[in-house]
């Protein structure tokens, strides 16, 4: 109960921990179009990463990954691999 009361205080949190975003590269158009997912870290995906220097691989990973599989023309769902 107490959730319900605070949880909108806290958005911008909730957004950056978001548990999957779904349809990158997706076309409606496209009916025979594959999919992919990837369990990754949804945060990473989320960020502008070049203006903010956090020393780490992960934004520039994900973000190969995602391309790579866009390039073969895959519509892709990335999941947040810290949920259960």
């Amino acid at each position: 109960m107490i959730w319900r009361n605070i949880k909108d205080i806290f958005y911008a949190e909730r957004i950056m921990d978001t548990p999957i975003i779904q349809n990158i590269n997706y076309t409606a158009a496209d009916t025979t179009q594959k999919k992919a997912a990837i369990s990754y870290i949804t945060a990473s995906y989320l960020e502008d990463w070049d203006k903010i220097n956090i020393g780490r691989t992960q934004p520039k990973e994900i973000s190969s990954i995602t391309k790579v599989i866009s390039d073969l023309g895959y519509a892709i769902d990335i999941f947040g691999c810290n949920r259960s």
